[in-house]
């Protein structure tokens, strides 16, 4: 193993300096990140970030024998952005790229560096800095103009990625050949089990487009409710409204049938007569005076919460408090009481 360089000693020193202000610095790399990832309708599994330990930088730079670390090294503060389909990293990578300054040059797609018969590492690497006016703001004063990395990854991906890191990259054992085509079978078996996982995840999607449809030409009345038909079932009744799938309170659709359940509407017959009750009716046209809007305009997810809580105010606390921080939607189904 080569011996540092005096410019990777003076680098190295320096970043020890700093440690004690790293923790802030990844913290609000850490909030941004999840703020930014948390305002779009993509599936997420987590959102991490980590300063580099003084140790771990100590190996990068004797295993990459950097001659500049302060270009080289791009991974001081990193995030990292844990898809749960693979199939939307992409449209993560997109939304980050305009929040961020991206450089391109040092920013890569481990996806595409592999050959067609190759399997393994497949993350996108993001090299950013802030954007004006966030750059300015003094809640980000430790972040200005400092580069940082932000890793997207599907979640099949990122489990490979660990164990592959632990086993081989840390582990400092030259293993055999055997052994490695061993771990790039088990690279190629993931990519297999994404591709079919995220076929199985557009079965929920056929099924609410199944639902919609049948509820559309009057038939499948009678039936229990589960997400997917409530889903359906609202798209067909009320079209104008924003649905789950566009919808961020997307993910709360098991929620909202647990809460009907509670209030005792459990098939689709149920939900549509619950939907001309009087006091949901008087809740629901002040909700939208307030927002300034028709009331088939009203989202799905508002809508059940104005009918849980019509019904039951003490089922929408407990089963569906989401819906207890939109204070006109509370005070709608209040006045609606009344």
């Amino acid at each position: 193993m080569p011996r540092l360089s005096s410019k990777a000693i003076a680098f190295l020193a320096a970043y020890e300096r700093t440690s004690a202000n790293n923790h802030k610095i990844t913290e609000k790399v850490k909030d941004l990140v999840q703020e930014i990832v948390n305002g779009t309708n993509i599936d997420i599994h987590t959102v991490t970030a980590r300063a580099k330990t003084v140790d771990s930088l100590r190996k990068k730079l004797r295993d990459k024998g950097y001659t500049t670390p302060e270009n080289d090294v791009t991974d001081l503060i990193g995030a990292r952005v844990i898809a749960i389909f693979s199939r939307d990293v992409d449209k993560i990578a997109d939304v980050l790229k305009t929040e961020f300054h991206v450089d391109e040059n040092r920013s890569i797609d481990k996806r595409i560096s592999l050959e067609i018969s190759q399997f393994g590492y497949r993350s996108v690497h993001l090299i950013v800095k802030l954007k004006e006016p966030r750059a300015s703001v003094l809640e980000y004063k430790h972040l200005k103009d400092k580069w940082f990395e932000i890793q997207v990854r599907g979640i099949l991906e990122h489990s490979w990625a660990e164990i592959e890191h632990e086993v081989v990259y840390k582990s400092g054992i030259r293993y055999s050949s055997e052994f490695r085509r061993r771990f790039a079978a088990i690279a190629g078996a993931i990519e297999i089990l994404d591709r079919e996982y995220t076929a199985l995840s557009k079965e929920k999607f056929s099924l609410i487009s199944g639902f919609k449809e049948a509820y559309t030409s009057g038939n499948n009345w009678g039936e229990p409710l589960d997400a997917a038909r409530l889903c359906g079932l609202l798209e067909a009744v009320r079209p104008k409204g924003e649905g789950w799938l566009l919808s961020k309170a997307r993910g709360l659709e098991a929620a909202c049938v647990d809460a009907l359940k509670e209030v005792e509407i459990k098939t689709d017959d149920d939900l549509r007569n619950a939907l001309l009750g009087e006091s949901f009716r008087r809740s629901e046209a002040i909700y939208a005076e307030s927002q300034g809007i028709p009331a088939e305009e009203i989202s799905h997810p508002a809508l059940i919460g104005i009918l849980v809580g019509s019904i039951d105010i003490s089922v929408l606390k407990d089963v569906l408090p989401v819906f207890q921080e939109d204070f006109h939607l509370v005070e709608a189904i209040q006045s609606g009481e009344s």
